[in-house]
């Protein structure tokens, strides 16, 4: 994978995978190495700074992540307005639609062994480094050919030791109360004196009693048609349980859902729960064969379409459009929600850096195997018009949540 300089012409496009407003997810095919990558390339002239600044902390602190449980960054570069990060590609899709193949939840044991044991395990190594994921939900956990679980999309993740974490970000379903309390921001300085905002890594633990419940029930426990009815079930109700569910299944959801993030357990104590220890895996497990079909079927790449150049370039042109007010009233960064999808992040940094530059990720356990090739600092792009560049509506979640 490594090579003296990296450019989009190295890549052609298999399959286009995702499009967002400033930011387009491609399978794609390396001519040098003759290997499958993940491109998430992000249109620069699409972005406000807040959001410029999230590119360059998503970078810096992706690559300094190594762990079996998360999707590898090779590399990342500039090329005229475009920012492209070159990942591991995960063959056997993404939670989301694994749950939806199984009929919208699991089986206890199998959300233990498949999800939740390795996924806490990832977690607890992600919260000893003092790292915040902050997006926690079936979307952004994948899989490989082999069934291996991978975390991804590390946008809205912050270092609490160089970050203060006062910002309403995430996706709504999945945040916690603390969370709700936290105003929309316009620069990256504000509200950080506000040490009655400050919240901790706990809030991924809340998202992981959101992420089992879903699991097995088939659906969020703070569901509603209206955001407003979801932010106050989130804060005010206690989620109800189906007979079906184990005593034990209910004593981690409940112990992670605690309104107050004090009593919040942490990652290594949600790992450490009996539920959890009694259903772990103890050694990897044969594939099903419906799995095992379902990965043959996806190792035949469709015909390549274009260069990954010429596609990011006809995106480009495309993607841009006025900003939009939310049902309140204008928000920084803001996009329509008419999905309960709400992922909104506008910058934790307690100092203002200057113009990003991709050469200074030099550091971390990813260094071997991520050149940062930029030859240029960030030129000086003016602010797009207002719109969230991650994860904007999506239309699976809308269609399978009955949007």
């Amino acid at each position: 994978m490594a090579r003296p300089v990296w450019c989009l012409k190295d890549y052609v496009i298999v399959e286009k995978m995702y499009t967002g407003y400033a930011s387009t997810v491609y399978k794609a095919w390396c001519k040098l190495s003759g290997e499958t990558v993940c491109l998430k390339a992000y249109n620069m002239g699409n972005l406000c700074e807040l959001n410029r600044h999230q590119i360059f902390r998503e970078v810096k602190l992706h690559s300094s992540l190594q762990h079996e449980n998360i999707i590898t960054l090779f590399g990342a570069f500039q090329q005229g307005d475009q920012v492209v990060l070159v990942q591991e590609f995960a063959d056997s899709g993404d939670l989301f639609l694994l749950l939806h193949r199984y009929g919208g939840k699991l089986p206890e044991k199998t959300a233990v062994e498949m999800i939740l044991h390795p996924f806490l395990n990832c977690l607890n190594y992600l919260h000893q480094n003092c790292i915040a994921h902050r997006d926690i939900k079936p979307e952004n956990v994948l899989f490989t050919r082999t069934m291996q679980l991978k975390i991804c999309d590390f946008g809205l993740a912050i270092d609490m030791r160089e970050e203060r974490a006062v910002t309403r970000a995430g996706t709504l379903e999945y945040m916690a109360p603390e969370v709700l309390d936290c105003p929309f921001k316009n620069k990256p300085e504000e509200n950080k004196e506000r040490q009655d905002l400050y919240y901790s890594l706990t809030v991924d633990a809340w998202a992981m009693g959101v992420l089992t419940y879903e699991l097995l029930v088939g659906f969020p426990p703070f569901n509603d048609k209206q955001r407003a009815a979801i932010e106050d079930k989130i804060r005010t109700e206690r989620p109800r349980f189906p007979s079906s569910m184990s005593e034990n299944a209910r004593s981690f959801v409940l112990r992670a859902l605690q309104k107050d993030p004090v009593e919040r357990p942490t990652a290594n104590e949600l790992r450490n729960h009996p539920w959890i220890q009694a259903l772990k895996r103890s050694a990897p497990a044969p594939l099903k064969p419906a799995l095992k079909q379902q990965q043959q079927q996806q190792q035949q790449y469709l015909a390549p379409k274009a260069s990954l150049e010429e596609s990011i370039s006809s995106t480009s042109t495309s993607s841009g459009g006025a900003g939009v007010s939310s049902p309140n009233g204008p928000m920084p960064c803001d996009r329509p929600f008419a999905s309960k999808e709400l992922r909104t992040d506008d910058g934790d940094l307690m100092k203002s850096y200057g113009s990003p530059s991709y050469l200074s990720f030099t550091a971390g356990g990813n260094q071997a195997k991520l050149p940062m090739l930029l030859s240029t600092k960030s030129k000086g792009v003016a602010a797009g018009p207002t719109g969230s560049f991650t994860t904007a509506n999506n239309p699976k979640l809308q269609h399978c949540r009955g949007q």
